[in-house]
């Protein structure tokens, strides 16, 4: 990019408030700065570390909120966000967002989101978030035990688990006795 790209409203003279016409004024050296991606990942990093300090964390969300509040008061921010409401959101409306296609994407979204969970255990997956608060990891650990348990404590599993692989490895020679007679 181009100096010019970087900063077009201190190339307006008129608009930009910057003291000496070489020099820039804050919102275009903000954009200019931010424009970086080295400078965007060392902001993000302090920010995420800055987050692990729960005092921090909740200081924040209260500015946050706050600001938010201020905003709300502002006739001006009120008349900008109606107007993105309805530029945006009317198109939304039409969209099929209805209440029958999101009642038949649930199911779907939730048999891609949870496909590594066989189906008789994503009700206890989905348990195991909301009832005692696991992470993601420590859910699928619970799940991989207790299948392991039900391949242990299931001789018809076990047997169908030897047939299939005794049928990989016929499958798998057979196939290498093909390849080999060309």
């Amino acid at each position: 990019m181009t100096p010019d790209t970087l900063r077009p409203h201190c190339l307006n003279r008129d608009a930009c408030t910057a003291a000496k016409p070489t020099s820039h004024c804050r919102r275009c050296n903000a954009i200019a700065v931010n424009a970086s991606p080295d400078h965007r990942a060392k902001c993000s990093a302090a920010m995420r570390e800055r987050y692990q300090d729960a005092a921090f964390k909740a200081e924040h969300t209260e500015k946050v909120r706050h600001a938010i509040k201020r905003a709300a008061k502002d006739p001006e921010w009120l008349a900008r966000k109606r107007e993105v409401g309805r530029r945006y959101g009317a198109p939304n409306l039409l969209s099929g967002h209805t209440t029958e296609s999101r009642r038949k994407a649930g199911p779907r979204i939730s048999a891609t989101k949870l496909s590594h969970i066989p189906e008789h255990l994503r009700d206890e997956y989905r348990k195991l978030s909301r009832t005692k608060g696991l992470t993601k990891a420590e859910r699928i650990e619970v799940i991989n035990g207790i299948i392991d348990i039900e391949r242990r404590a299931s001789p018809e599993a076990e047997g169908r688990r030897i047939v299939e692989r005794i049928t990989r490895e016929m499958e798998a020679k057979e196939r290498r006795r093909k390849a080999q007679a060309y």
